[in-house]
């Protein structure tokens, strides 16, 4: 049953979007007109595996076997890309945000990511602030899970827009150093 749905998703996703169908993007890696691919594989709520006998870590491990196989590593430098980011205060509970960090991080990282990159640090998105701490840098399960891999030695990016900030620049930068290996910076004039 998983493989006839995952199908039907797949051939409808390729209609809808042909640009990103799979064979697409094997064509822009093979190109070498590409350095870096951020994936987000759009891994599909926990309740949708579990009619196909399966899990979110299953279906990313699948996701990130079927990048190895098409050789995009070979290609490219492969990152994971993830929306951590929350409004108001962090609501995971230790349970659901070590789950939520094996299969966005640990995973990707364990089956061909050289990093996992992290939106965001602090942006406004419809309309509401979306961030990775709790309000005025206040820590919460999902910053001290980041925190541990960093220690670890995780490879971690985050997004970060100068005029954005929760307390000021100095402190949200210093924050941000303390678990994130690289930032990108948002940068222009309009």
């Amino acid at each position: 049953m998983a493989l006839r749905w995952a199908t039907i998703c797949a051939a409808r996703d390729r209609g809808a979007y042909p640009q990103l169908a799979l064979p697409a993007v094997d064509r822009y890696l093979a190109s070498g007109d590409v350095d870096a691919l951020d994936l987000s594989t759009s891994i599909l709520p926990a309740r949708t595996y579990v009619g196909w006998g399966a899990d979110e870590i299953t279906a990313q491990r699948l996701a990130w076997q079927e990048v190895e196989r098409r050789g995009w590593g070979r290609e490219v430098m492969l990152h994971a890309r993830r929306a951590l980011a929350h409004t108001g205060n962090y609501q995971g509970s230790p349970e659901s945000t070590a789950a939520e960090l094996r299969t966005f991080v640990d995973v990707p990282l364990s089956d061909g990511a050289a990093a996992v990159s992290v939106w965001t640090w602090h942006q406004l998105y419809q309309g509401q602030i979306n961030r990775l701490l709790d309000p005025g840098l206040r820590s919460n399960a999902l910053w001290q899970g980041l925190r541990q891999r960093r220690a670890d030695g995780a490879v971690l990016f985050t997004h970060f827009t100068p005029s954005s900030v929760e307390v000021s620049l100095d402190a949200d930068l210093a924050a941000i150093a303390s678990v994130f290996t690289d930032v990108f910076v948002a940068a222009g004039t309009g």
